[in-house]
């Protein structure tokens, strides 16, 4: 995964991370520190991309939702990473809208109002992964990945 990408978006510690698949499929991947300092994605993505279809070359886009203490990577439609411009306009769209985060009682809250509690972040310590607010306007919760055969061989992206 980019390194700037995490950083921004706080995820920076080894754990657990969820992938949705195009149909609400949900697989539990596992999120590992390189020694060089990268996150990377181990088990659990190469049956996520053999699931939703995703072939060697291929790009395709992820958006980055949090459920609770946990980063969750959803598939995003196909036409933002098949046209740039239109991919342009959703990082924009994200850049400038509030990311509605979902909590577990089912109440959704806007990045305004997310007051951090003691619960939440007592479990995000537990899962190892800090979740902090960011406040640039540099942030970005896209992501577009491709596919190499090294990545499948060693069943890590």
């Amino acid at each position: 995964l980019p390194m700037q990408f995490t950083r921004e978006n706080g995820i920076n510690k080894p754990g657990k991370i969820y992938l949705l698949g195009k149909d609400g499929s949900k697989w539990l991947a596992n999120l590992l520190l390189e020694s060089r300092g990268r996150m990377t994605l181990g088990d659990g993505w190469k049956s996520f991309v053999t699931a939703n279809g995703l072939k060697t070359g291929e790009s395709f886009a992820l958006k980055l939702n949090w459920e609770d203490a946990t980063p969750v990577l959803s598939l995003y439609p196909a036409v933002y990473k098949t046209d740039s411009r239109e991919e342009e306009e959703c990082s924009e769209a994200s850049e400038k809208e509030p990311l509605p985060i979902e909590l577990s009682s089912g109440k959704e809250i806007g990045k305004d109002d997310n007051k951090e509690d003691e619960n939440s972040k007592e479990e995000r310590e537990k899962n190892h992964l800090i979740w902090r607010e960011s406040t640039s306007p540099s942030e970005n919760r896209f992501l577009t990945l491709t596919i190499t055969p090294d990545s499948l061989r060693h069943g890590r992206l």
